[in-house]
């Protein structure tokens, strides 16, 4: 079996999403929700790592950790096979829950830092959640409030106040950090490293040794998502070439 390094981030912060198998909802209702955070919590005190942002969809998970490599590993191997057993037996189902290993991308900047938070929270908008501060199942709530489960001072730092940074992840100005066309390079590549590790079913690095059918469907999702053809060839070392005939083929 071919074994993909994980990249290491010097500050040990990583954007983590792991995903149901096959895209499979992996939470049924608000039980199952609140397991997956009680697995979260006992974990994290196990393995020694801290959760800075936290989001839970129907089919996958966003997690913002601060942890060692060794400690990371651990933790999610932990919290993901104690949930899987559970969500089997009370679904009465078999085999895998989750696709692949969970897919972790390495945080080394302020700025990647906050796009990756801003991310987290929003995942909720693409499901037609309106206000952030109404989802029950991600940690934004935490952040105006009570913190529970996520460690909430190490980003509630980069800002004045709790009411600042609720009111910045309301305005345009954090509109504008996400968008593809911004003028902030390092944040739009940062979005283009989330987007790929939450689209791509395999580790980014791998996507060039797929069958070529597989690699360029998953390039082509890439295109529909918004990353341009230069990030697409520098996330995935898929040539140039390849990724503008596909592209090509899209637009024709």
């Amino acid at each position: 079996m071919s074994y993909t390094r994980r990249s290491e981030s010097e500050s040990e912060l990583y954007h983590v999403m792991c995903r149901g198998v096959s895209r499979q909802i992996i939470f049924e209702d608000d039980a199952d929700r609140q397991r997956f955070l009680d697995d979260m919590k006992r974990e994290q005190r196990s393995a020694g790592t801290s959760i800075l942002a936290w989001c839970l969809m129907d089919n996958h998970v966003h997690l913002l950790i601060k942890a060692d490599k060794t400690a990371l590993a651990r933790f999610m191997q932990r919290t993901l096979s104690s949930y899987a057993r559970y969500f089997n037996e009370r679904h009465d189902r078999v085999g895998h829950l989750f696709q692949d290993r969970y897919k972790s991308t390495p945080i080394d900047t302020d700025t990647y830092l906050l796009m990756a938070v801003v991310y987290i929270h929003r995942n909720p908008l693409d499901e037609g959640i309106t206000d952030l501060r109404n989802y029950r199942w991600s940690s934004y709530h935490e952040y105006l409030g009570i913190s529970i489960i996520a460690d909430t001072r190490f980003v509630l730092d980069m800002f004045d106040s709790i009411e600042e940074f609720d009111e910045f992840n309301q305005t345009s100005e954090c509109k504008t950090l996400l968008s593809e066309n911004n003028g902030l390079r390092a944040a739009s590549n940062t979005r283009a490293a989330l987007i790929a590790a939450e689209e791509l079913g395999v580790e980014v690095e791998r996507l060039n040794t797929l069958p070529r059918d597989e690699r360029n469907r998953h390039i082509a999702r890439l295109l529909e998502r918004g990353l341009s053809i230069r990030q697409i060839e520098r996330l995935t070392g898929v040539s140039r070439g390849i990724v503008a005939a596909i592209s090509k083929r899209l637009n024709s």
